[in-house]
């Protein structure tokens, strides 16, 4: 979809549809609120999950909302109203995703049947409009409609009803772990802040000269991402389970150094091949961004370590450890992004590998600290 846009409709509109979408995803992270991840928790500790569906879809439907009244004015100032009112759309059908039901059943299959159906919607009406030669806006639909087919299919294959989502959010369900939901929503805002700050930054230090290359980057390393979500989201129920059995520090751990191995044989692929797949996806115009997109890729092995420790730390509910980790690497990224942002897209970039090797420092130093933990009775 991305891909198409840019050799479409340029490679700048492919800037401004990123940061509005990075924007946008506040709206998202604040309608979360850390709920989801709690919810894993709950349903494995055997709640009832039709209540945790319907305390945890009302409220995030309610909070994304308010929300959204505040982003959406601030994406449209840069953007425009016509994209923002249509990517507006998107932190609202993924608040009303239940897909935490299926993470804590670990229904991997279900799971990726609704990112498949989502992916191909998103990518079959992108292709069509931007072939067509519509709007932008119109254009840009096709990703809330992508994510709302995911939500839809996630939510089938969950068993949740419509009227589940619809009703009053309830301040009861909101504060009765409220301490914990408390650290949840501030570890999950600085996740995002940490994930979109060098874009954000890229857009404004030196005159937005390095946007371009950076929402490139950037969008590739999303796609590139997405095998440290899957094990993160596969990995915490599976920890949540296993909290009191013997080992689980060690086997953490050990998952965490083959996950940074096989990241390592990844990324060196990546690098090696990144001057045929860039130019080839986004166009020969996108041939000055290799070397950035060279250089965001480091990332990727020590993303899927940290994303091995950030389960073990969740499933221990120790999610303060964690913050405190991404705060200060979010403090790298931004002194280095500074620092580096005249020295044009390449270094500026690396920002992101420097925080991420912090950030890995941070989380194995939190993990390690942690107490052991009982395992969660099943019915509690």
């Amino acid at each position: 979809m991305t891909f198409v846009i840019a050799r479409r409709v340029g490679l700048s509109e492919v800037a401004v549809i990123t940061l509005a979408q990075s924007l946008l995803a506040y709206a998202t992270v604040a309608g979360d609120g850390g709920m989801g991840t709690g919810a894993v928790t709950r349903i494995v500790g055997g709640k009832s999950v039709r209540a945790i569906v319907r305390g945890t879809a009302r409220t995030q439907l309610g909070l994304t909302l308010l929300a959204s009244l505040v982003v959406v004015p601030i994406v449209a100032s840069s953007a425009g109203w016509p994209l923002a009112i249509v990517l507006a759309a998107t932190p609202f059908a993924i608040a009303s995703s239940t897909s935490y039901v299926l993470q804590a059943r670990q229904d991997v299959a279900s799971i990726a049947a609704a990112r498949i159906s989502g992916n191909v919607v998103t990518a079959g009406v992108g292709v069509l409009a931007a072939s067509s030669a519509l709007p932008l806006p119109l254009i840009a639909a096709a990703y809330p409609l992508g994510a709302l087919t995911t939500a839809v299919v996630g939510n089938l294959r969950a068993g949740t009803r419509p009227r589940d989502l619809l009703g009053r959010p309830s301040l009861a369900f909101l504060l009765s772990d409220w301490k914990h939901g408390l650290g949840l929503f501030g570890y999950t805002l600085t996740v995002h802040f940490y994930a979109s700050v060098l874009l954000i930054l890229s857009s404004t230090l030196s005159g937005g000269a390095n946007l371009v290359d950076i929402a490139l980057a950037t969008r590739l390393l999303l796609i590139f991402s997405i095998p440290a979500q899957i094990i993160e989201s596969i990995l915490l129920p599976r920890y949540a389970r296993r909290l009191g059995s013997d080992g689980f520090r060690g086997r953490v751990l050990r998952d965490a150094v083959l996950g940074f191995v096989a990241g390592c044989i990844a990324c060196a692929a990546l690098v090696v091949v990144a001057p045929i797949y860039v130019p080839l996806l986004f166009g020969p115009s996108a041939e000055g961004a290799v070397g950035t997109v060279q250089a965001v890729v480091l990332q990727v092995p020590i993303s899927i370590a940290t994303s091995v420790l950030s389960a073990g730390l969740l499933a221990r509910r120790r999610s303060l450890g964690l913050t405190i980790a991404y705060v200060s690497a979010a403090v790298i990224q931004v002194i280095w992004a500074v620092s580096f942002a005249s020295s044009g897209p390449e270094q500026m970039g690396l920002a992101i590998v420097v925080s991420e090797i912090g950030l890995a420092l941070g989380a194995t130093i939190a993990f390690s600290r942690t107490k052991p933990t009982p395992a969660i009775a099943s019915g509690a």
